[in-house]
């Protein structure tokens, strides 16, 4: 939000150290109110969806199992938060990302289990999972082509007199990013793309039937069709 709101953005520049301590405070701060939104909507949601033992869906309210399981998904996410500030200060890089790398890392044994199952017992084949691994290779090698792009821009130095002489200026060049967001973008991307299936889901849940794309018919204008 600093891109956005411009006294954030004077705190971070301007600040100095202590500027950035504090809007480290803030993200804490944000990060608690986020996670107990979202702990409370988690609980209601596993309440409503008929999976508490004890607490059927068409019961009361079950507080108590609200609140304790509130109090434990804000103590884990307090406790992921402080390993990742760990981890960026002792300098082995952003502890955020890194975690979420290793959460993504950790699931590709499963992904592998899986796509040995769906080969054996035919629901996909060998050719098809090189097929998808080869076009999985080519987007990573893409990605990190843009992510590492660069315009160089030419900087050249004037020259100057030493003892009598002229010399010419070391030439240099300005390092202009293809893509100055980093990963943001490519979150930003993930998110958007998520966009339809929730629009989808609000609509209801879609008939199977074939999907007319002629504009001048009756059937385009049909409900179903254009969900």
């Amino acid at each position: 939000m600093t891109s956005v709101i411009p006294k954030l953005e004077e705190m971070q520049k301007e600040g100095g150290e202590a500027g950035r301590k504090q809007l480290q405070q803030i993200t804490r701060y944000l990060t608690l109110i986020l996670a107990s939104i979202q702990a409370f909507g988690l609980s209601t949601w596993l309440w409503r969806a008929n999976a508490v033992l004890d607490h059927p869906a068409t019961g009361g309210f079950p507080i108590f199992f609200v609140f304790g399981n509130m109090a434990v998904l804000i103590a884990g996410t307090v406790f992921i938060m402080w390993i990742g500030e760990l981890i960026t200060e002792n300098g082995i890089g952003n502890g955020a990302s890194l975690l979420i790398m290793i959460g993504i890392l950790s699931s590709i044994p499963h992904y592998f289990n899986q796509t040995a199952e769906s080969v054996s017992v035919g629901a996909t084949t060998w050719w098809g999972v090189s097929l998808l691994l080869t076009a999985f290779l080519f987007i990573l090698v893409a990605i990190v082509v843009v992510q590492e792009g660069a315009r160089r821009i030419p900087v050249q130095a004037a020259r100057k007199q030493v003892a009598g002489k002229t010399v010419q200026g070391r030439a240099s060049y300005i390092p202009l990013k293809v893509n100055q967001g980093g990963v943001m973008p490519i979150i930003f991307a993930s998110s958007l793309l998520l966009f339809p299936v929730t629009i989808a889901q609000w609509l209801g849940k879609p008939t199977m039937k074939r999907v007319s794309w002629e504009f001048w018919t009756q059937n385009f204008w049909n409900w179903d069709n254009i969900r």
